[in-house]
């Protein structure tokens, strides 16, 4: 969807469009119109936006990592390659798994 919208600058709040996206991401057609259609579907993303909102997320790209750590923007890969581990780690210990 996202390489639909910025790359090719496809109308994304058109039906249609949408649709033809999931298809092609190898998405069940039915299942993609149902989602369209129904307003639970709505619902719940109206809710995670506020969601969001409430949490000062102004803008994307947004990572919460283990409810903790908040990221924000595009980061360079060796920002990532050194956190993630970190916080997978934490994240493990949190939760008692031991690997």
């Amino acid at each position: 969807m996202f390489a639909g919208y910025f790359e090719d600058c496809f109308d994304i709040g058109r039906k249609d469009v949408l649709l033809d996206l999931a298809n092609a991401a190898g998405l069940d057609p039915a299942d993609t119109r149902n989602a369209i259609d129904q307003d639970d579907s709505l619902e719940a993303v109206l809710q995670l936006e506020n969601e969001g909102l409430d949490m000062g997320i102004s803008g994307v790209p947004y990572f919460v990592l283990i409810g903790k750590y908040a990221v924000s923007g595009a980061q360079p890969p060796e920002m990532w390659l050194d956190a993630l581990p970190k916080i997978a780690a934490e994240g493990r210990k949190q939760h008692g798994v031991h690997v």
